[in-house]
């Protein structure tokens, strides 16, 4: 849904971008390739490594891999048939769902940002490497997004 925020008007730059989310669908798939094989290489290093991290890799690297795989097959079976092409060019182009897909995003935001915010409260209180770490994310978050907010106000 994410990527879908990034649409076009004409049919031929759909397909680019179509073209240019399944790279993104690619990278993803070996992402969680790599992060599936990263286990194996820290068991060298930290041989007594818990099984809880071992998991999380493993997990998130499927994750991925799984994903990845999944978007870049359907990607590939759109852009193979002209008539599902044009029906979902037509479907993303559509304003009611561009202006759903901006509302959710902005909701989401807000809430992220309500989300960390409330778990610095906490976490200040709690454990101060947590309430850095929090921190450090919102500042994160809140440089990525400012810096959004000017690139595309000067890109529209």
């Amino acid at each position: 849904m994410l990527m879908k925020l990034f649409s076009v008007s004409t049919k031929d730059d759909y397909r680019a971008v179509l073209e240019g989310r399944r790279k993104i669908a690619i990278g993803a798939a070996l992402l969680g390739l790599v992060t599936m094989l990263v286990p194996v290489a820290l068991l060298f290093f930290m041989p007594d490594l818990d099984d809880h991290a071992l998991g999380y890799f493993s997990g998130g690297g499927a994750a991925f891999l799984c994903l990845g795989l999944f978007v870049t097959i359907g990607i590939g079976r759109t852009l193979r048939d002209e008539k599902r092409l044009r029906s979902e060019h037509i479907k993303e182009t559509d304003e009611r769902t561009q202006e759903i897909s901006r509302r959710a995003a902005s909701l989401t935001i807000l809430l992220t940002m309500l989300g960390l915010y409330l778990a610095l409260l906490v976490a200040v209180v709690v454990n101060r490497t947590v309430f850095y770490t929090l921190l450090g994310v919102l500042a994160s978050f809140l440089v990525l997004f400012f810096g959004a907010l000017l690139y595309y106000g000067r890109k529209l």
